[in-house]
């Protein structure tokens, strides 16, 4: 939990991540990259990952756990499809992120092969871990004051 400070009394946060399924464009594949790095390397313990077909067609686990949790969605493209679709079954706030606004932040640009990341490919996955590290430190360091 590099980077991550918590406050002595406070309760630990959890934030959930509903990354988009896109997988006709290389951005869809950079969200689902990006959101695994974030869960399994960069902040273990305080992200889970929610199924966006399941919370689509509103299933009552995955709904009933976002509504207890704070929310980010993760799409490829300006479609917004994956915040759109959660903020209907949701009806509570969440925090969207579009990984083609982060790489354009950035001046990057994608391989455009969905099917095989290349390797500068696998470095803008970091760069868009990295941001939502950032916003998960964000949403748990407002959720401890």
């Amino acid at each position: 939990m590099a980077g991550l400070e918590i406050n002595v009394g406070k309760k630990p946060t959890r934030v959930a991540i509903v990354p988009c399924n896109g997988e006709d464009l290389c951005e869809g594949t950079i969200t689902r990259f990006a959101c695994r790095k974030v869960l399994e390397e960069l902040r273990p313990g305080r992200i889970v990952t929610m199924c966006l077909p399941l919370f689509t067609v509103g299933d009552e686990k995955q709904r009933t756990f976002t509504h207890r949790i704070t929310t980010i969605t993760l799409d490829g493209c300006d479609k917004r499809c994956c915040a759109i679709s959660s903020a209907k079954q949701q009806g509570r706030p969440i925090h969207p992120m579009v990984v083609s606004e982060i790489l354009a932040r950035h001046g990057a640009k994608l391989s455009g092969n969905p099917q095989t990341l290349s390797v500068e490919d696998h470095k803008l996955v970091d760069l868009v871990a990295q941001e939502i590290a950032a916003e998960v430190d964000k949403i748990v360091a407002e959720a401890n004051q």
